[in-house]
């Protein structure tokens, strides 16, 4: 289908759940801008998981990696460079605003094995690397940089690099058969590391539709928190929460003529803070 046909047909589907929505029993009691919130989430979750896109559908869901997910049994995804081997972590690194490579892949061994001199893969040759910091590397694979550590340094929070931002919910739909949880938030900050991202995250204001669940990692004050205690929350608790939230430097339907939220990537990490 043709992104306009696409688009077309998104507006109607939008317009008859929200006609829906503010006409059918449920809807009552509530004000005009809480119905046709909830709606819109729940318009844009169900158009873009049959388009496909970018935004959250359980395909893009299930290819988040957190902290060691990636890892296989053997040897993880590694890069010697410097006479350091580095593992793979699975984040992408939206801080890398410069596109000049320090270097490039140029040999491989077998997927099992690990790198054994400088340049050297495990995983396929080709590809351009970034120094990042002491411990970290960035290599490029279909136009992203992924982040990869040093072998010996332990990994427990998501690094540096990681697209990230602050937020505060407007509307929430817990599912409660699922393991999903569907935030609507307004950006409240974008650090200035990720200023480049501030124009497509809110553009003329948009709320932006997050998508949530058993994995995505969670944190309380920097510490890590199940995803049970997040799941308990009701939707009442979630509205005017201020949350950070870490995601891939996706973001899609961010034209502010469309009446649907501006939607994430693959969302990595959401946290909360008492402070």
């Amino acid at each position: 289908m043709s992104k306009k046909k696409r688009m077309a047909t998104t507006g109607l589907l939008l317009g008859a759940i929200l006609f829906c929505a503010c006409t059918a029993p449920n809807g009552e009691g509530k004000t005009s801008d809480e119905v046709e919130n909830s709606s819109v989430v729940n318009a844009l979750s169900s158009e873009v998981a049959k388009q496909g896109s970018a935004s959250g559908t359980e395909e893009n869901r299930a290819e988040s990696k957190p902290i060691g997910e990636n890892l296989s049994e053997d040897v993880p995804r590694m890069v010697q460079i410097d006479g350091k081997c580095y593992r793979d972590t699975g984040f992408v690194n939206s801080g890398v605003t410069c596109g000049t490579a320090d270097g490039k892949i140029m040999t491989s061994v077998g997927t099992k094995e690990k790198p054994t001199k400088d340049g050297e893969s495990n995983f396929g040759t080709g590809m351009e690397y970034q120094r990042w910091n002491e411990t970290a590397v960035s290599v490029k694979e279909n136009d992203k940089w992924i982040l990869f550590v040093d072998e010996k340094v332990e990994v427990t929070s998501i690094p540096d690099g990681v697209a990230t931002f602050t937020a505060k919910v407007r509307e929430a739909e817990v599912l409660p058969d699922t393991d999903e949880i569907r935030l609507l938030v307004d950006v409240s900050e974008v650090p200035e590391h990720f200023m480049h991202l501030q124009k497509t995250l809110s553009p003329a204001g948009k709320p932006i539709a997050v998508f949530i669940g058993k994995k995505t990692l969670f944190y309380r004050n920097d510490e890590p928190i199940p995803f049970d205690r997040i799941q308990g929350k009701s939707a009442d608790e979630w509205k005017g929460q201020s949350v950070q939230i870490w995601f891939d430097g996706t973001v899609t339907h961010d034209d502010p003529e469309m009446s649907y939220p501006t939607a994430l990537g693959t969302v990595y990490g959401l946290g909360f803070s008492d402070r």
